[in-house]
């Protein structure tokens, strides 16, 4: 593993929450990615081949 990412649609904030304690289990994480607002989605992360990416959503009903 090259570098550590999170990437994550928390309206509540549950799922940031979730997806960082995951992520701080793991390693350091180089770049976190809340795509929640829509202007946070304008551009595209690139990530590299040996990166790993937690990514969360949340689950409606």
């Amino acid at each position: 593993m090259k570098s550590l990412h999170t990437l994550y649609f928390s309206p509540t904030g549950t799922t940031k929450r979730t997806v960082s304690a995951i992520a701080e289990a793991i390693g350091e994480v180089l770049n976190s990615y809340d795509i929640t607002l829509p202007q946070n989605r304008v551009t595209t992360p690139v990530f590299g081949k040996d990166d790993l990416i937690i990514i969360g959503m949340p689950v409606y009903a």
